[in-house]
């Protein structure tokens, strides 16, 4: 994929990495489409002239078809970046809540909702798309570190357990169409997002259980995506990117 000719889709675009990638590929892509739900983070993106906003919810499927159907094919390839989605922490059963100890039904399917059917969503519709208009793409969702299984993350574990599941089985059916499907499972990195869901003390104490000793900065993840849609033989992937740690 030539960055220069390519446009790409960021799912989840007002977040902290949604931002970073959105600021990073207007630099290099011909377009850029930063989606979100959230319609007032996206005004940050106003200035710059190759980004296109639209208030996107990716787990409502006609409102992903009306955005493809706005969609023009005037790029000699596409990337989608599934970025969206949210971090959910509760064990299956907490013993401190006697009122309400069982994890919430309501909250797995929540977390399912968004991190899952939404990419799979995108999915969908963006592969249709292109294999409709003879593109070049690539699909790359974003998965994490505990996809492996996390204390007290059953639902965020598992919801990106099956997203890294969704990419391999893409990349078998959509090779054909000439279109990669890849996932990427971040570890901690420096962001807003992190400093307000972790103290100091939990974030020291990862810090220590890190081979490299530190967390992950913005920038190692742009060059980690822009790595993944400029080479075409990368594909059915996950590209661990945690500093050497596991869960």
């Amino acid at each position: 994929m030539i960055l220069e000719e390519s446009a790409i889709i960021i799912t989840g675009a007002a977040g902290n990495i949604g931002e970073a990638l959105v600021i990073s590929l207007s630099k290099k892509a011909k377009q850029v489409f930063a989606l979100d739900f959230n319609e007032n983070g996206l005004t940050k993106f106003k200035a710059l002239r190759n980004v296109n906003c639209s208030k996107v919810d990716v787990t409502d499927e006609d409102n992903v078809d009306k955005f493809f159907s706005s969609m023009d094919g005037e790029f000699s390839s596409f990337g989608l970046l599934n970025a969206a989605g949210i971090i959910f922490n509760r064990p299956l059963v907490n013993l401190l809540d006697r009122e309400n100890p069982i994890h919430p039904l309501e909250d797995f399917k929540r977390v399912i909702d968004l991190n899952l059917t939404g990419t799979f969503i995108m999915g969908s519709h963006f592969s249709n798309f292109c294999i409709k208009k003879r593109k070049k793409a690539c699909v790359v969702n974003f998965s994490s570190v505990t996809a492996s299984g996390n204390i007290g993350q059953s639902a965020y574990s598992a919801s990106k357990a099956a997203v890294e599941s969704l990419s391999r089985v893409w990349a078998k059916e959509l090779g054909m169409f000439k279109i990669r499907a890849v996932s990427i499972a971040p570890g901690f990195f420096d962001t807003e997002s992190t400093s307000e869901s972790l103290s100091e003390a939990v974030i020291k104490k990862y810090k220590t259980n890190i081979p490299l000793k530190k967390f992950g900065n913005l920038q190692d993840l742009e060059e980690a995506i822009e790595f993944i849609l400029s080479n075409e033989y990368y594909t059915g992937e996950v590209l661990a990117l945690n500093g050497g740690y596991r869960v």
